[in-house]
């Protein structure tokens, strides 16, 4: 069997046969930027691991402003509320850097988890990540001022990307905003 590597440090880091059963139900995809790979609400029907793009999690409190409370890159995926139960996305997830990603459909990847005690640990693993994540997201968003939230963004996508190059739009949702930018 030979040693195959994704790009993406959640897949690569399963052992050989957990990734070889995988493979053929991953198809590699380009994300553009700002394209929207979940709504709250929508059922979540593909996965996304990506490889060189990074999606943005976003919370939509009922009063107000977007806020991004995560960020997935090449360590995760994108949508981890499968993993724990729901059908259904809880936040928008949108690609904030462009990039690649493999895809999955959801229900073949609950599958693969069902039959696999390894591959189910590590994706639960993550899940816990995310969420220890989201809660350090809103900690800082609540506590540090614009500049240092703004510096651990750029930190978090530079770790992401793993390299300085940040191919980001002037405009972007995710530029250093009082109201909608990174925590």
């Amino acid at each position: 069997m030979a040693d195959y590597r994704t790009g993406n440090f959640l897949l690569d880091g399963l052992a050989a046969d957990e990734l070889q059963r995988l493979l053929p139900r991953l198809t590699k995809t380009s994300l553009i930027q700002k394209r929207s790979l979940n709504m709250p609400g929508e059922v979540i029907e593909q996965v996304y691991f990506p490889t060189s793009a990074v999606a943005s999690i976003i919370a939509t409190p009922d009063e107000g402003a977007a806020v991004e409370v995560g960020v997935i890159g090449r360590e995760g995926l994108v949508g981890t509320p499968v993993l724990l139960g729901s059908e259904t996305a809880s936040n928008e997830a949108y690609i904030q850097i462009a990039g690649t990603a493999l895809q999955m459909p959801t229900g073949a990847l609950l599958d693969a988890a069902e039959q696999s005690r390894g591959l189910r640990r590590r994706l639960l693993r993550f899940a816990q990540a995310l969420s220890f994540q989201i809660s350090q997201s809103a900690a800082c968003n609540a506590r540090h001022v614009i500049e240092e939230r703004c510096a651990r963004w750029l930190l978090a996508a530079q770790d992401r990307v793993g390299g300085d190059q940040l191919a980001l739009p002037t405009n972007s949702s995710a530029s250093c905003s009082a109201s909608a930018g990174p925590g």
